[in-house]
């Protein structure tokens, strides 16, 4: 079986959760064709990894622990 993979990072902050929400509102009562998030999946992708089989999910979860081990945690800011 495939999944679609990704790299992401949860959003975590209520604001940004909040503010995110508001705008999906806004944007589903314009009728804009978009596929709604729900706010416990919302995230930011940082690399779509495409269809990825099942057996090679624990090979990316343990290269990207590996890579992870060399990166200090970071923030982010949003504006606008």
């Amino acid at each position: 079986m495939r999944i679609r993979g990704f790299i992401a990072i949860d959003v975590e902050d209520a604001g940004i959760v909040s503010k995110i929400s508001e705008i999906q509102e806004t944007l589903v009562a314009s009728k804009a064709r978009l596929k709604r998030v729900e706010t416990e999946n919302l995230h930011f992708t940082l690399k779509f990894l495409g269809e990825v089989e099942e057996e090679r999910l624990e090979l990316v979860k343990s290269t990207m622990n590996d890579v992870l081990e060399n990166f200090n945690p970071f923030s982010m800011h949003l504006y606008g």
